[in-house]
């Protein structure tokens, strides 16, 4: 296992305390781009894969759309994918995951149910992400579609949605999301910050909220770090607690409100349920 110990030892402290950021994360990632090689290269490419994720979904409604800098698939490598779907002896393109070609082959063939664009992606990227070897990226991968999943529930159970339909995947959470009808889910079991999410449920507070949420993932990396040393572990540790923090410093209160508006609005599009019902 290759070791970093000069990038490690120069990792300046950061807490959810911090005002600001000695250090962006785009400036960080760049770094660990130029110091990767090989296995540890293609682990760093799927913590990228979010913002491909976010380009593609851009590109298939708009192919003049700006993409965003730390996705790796151009709009001419979209374009050219595009045109070898066809092809499966040339598919897929060299840097192109093979997830993107099942849902670009869906999208040309016009089976993507209209709306839910966004959520076929992230189950199939999921997929793709969990099947990683590494253990520690492997299991945050889960950990994180855990967590999506059941703030997804308790945001459904407070605004009468039906659950089923908007749960990412089919581990032992997710289907038991799906089915149960229990303050925990029957969940409590499974994922251990369980009661920390339902003592947030509540919370009216919408940056204190995201706050708390944010807290959770640090307790969670702390603690399945903690046996790495001078690892990529450590590092990619890093790089999630940078782009957690960058995001919490780049709210305000009223971004807060609104984000949260469109994700409760895009829960209720997604099962049309009437616009105009009352939001807390």
């Amino acid at each position: 296992m290759r070791q970093y110990y000069y990038l490690v030892a120069g990792l300046p402290d950061i807490s959810m305390d911090d005002s600001k950021l000695q250090l962006s994360y785009t400036t960080f990632m760049e770094e660990l781009l130029r110091a990767f090689p090989g296995r540890d290269a293609d682990l760093l490419r799927l913590f990228r894969l979010d913002y491909d994720n976010d380009n593609l979904l851009a590109w298939i409604n708009n192919k003049e759309a700006e993409f965003h800098p730390l996705g790796v698939i151009s709009p001419e490598e979209l374009k050219e994918q595009t045109e070898l779907l066809d092809y499966d002896e040339r598919a897929p393109l060299r840097g192109i995951p093979t997830y993107f070609l099942t849902f670009m082959r869906e999208w040309k063939s016009e089976l993507l149910e209209a709306g839910k664009e966004k959520k076929r992606l992230t189950e199939l990227y999921y997929e793709y992400v969990m099947q990683v070897s590494n253990v520690f990226v492997r299991e945050w991968f889960e950990f994180e579609l855990n967590l999506n999943n059941i703030l997804t529930a308790l945001n459904c159970r407070k605004y009468n949605l039906p659950v089923a339909g908007q749960i990412i995947g089919n581990n032992a959470v997710a289907e038991s999301l799906k089915i149960s009808t229990v303050r925990d889910f029957n969940v409590s079991g499974l994922f251990s910050k369980m009661d920390n999410l339902l003592n947030l449920a509540d919370e009216e507070n919408l940056l204190e909220r995201e706050k708390m949420i944010d807290r959770i993932k640090w307790d969670y990396l702390d603690e399945h770090s903690v046996k790495y040393y001078f690892s990529v572990e450590v590092l990619l540790t890093f790089l999630i607690k940078l782009k957690s923090l960058e995001r919490w410093l780049s709210l305000d209160p009223k971004a807060g409100e609104e984000n949260f508006r469109s994700l409760v609005s895009s829960l209720r599009n997604s099962v049309n349920m009437p616009a105009d019902a009352h939001i807390k």
